[in-house]
């Protein structure tokens, strides 16, 4: 069943830029691993500052093998550091008929 790894952040002021910097370059990391299926960064569209990234898995096995890769693992710290606590990082389970849900079955 393919995952959804969802991560929602408020950066630091001033380290806006810097954070969407390194999360799109743990995008293009990510992207390498076997089972990726595709993601991207997002910002919020109201005024709460948000920002973050998804990323769609062929399953949790290989979203999570990915997320141990020592290069992974360095930027997400670098992320972490710039961004107030309390972000949200969390892996999904696709569910229902939706396009998602399909994706296995292909």
């Amino acid at each position: 069943m393919p995952a959804l790894r969802l991560s929602i952040m408020v950066p630091q002021p001033g380290q806006r830029a810097q954070v969407e910097r390194l999360l799109d370059h743990l995008e293009e990391l990510l992207a390498k691993h076997p089972g990726y299926i595709a993601g991207g960064r997002f910002a919020a569209a109201d005024t709460s500052q948000e920002v973050g990234r998804i990323g769609i898995w062929r399953s949790h096995a290989e979203a999570d093998h990915a997320a141990t890769d020592d290069d992974v693992i360095a930027v997400r710290s670098q992320i972490h550091e710039l961004v107030q606590p309390g972000h949200l990082e969390r892996l999904y389970d696709t569910v229902g008929d939706s396009a998602l849900a399909r994706v296995h079955a292909s």
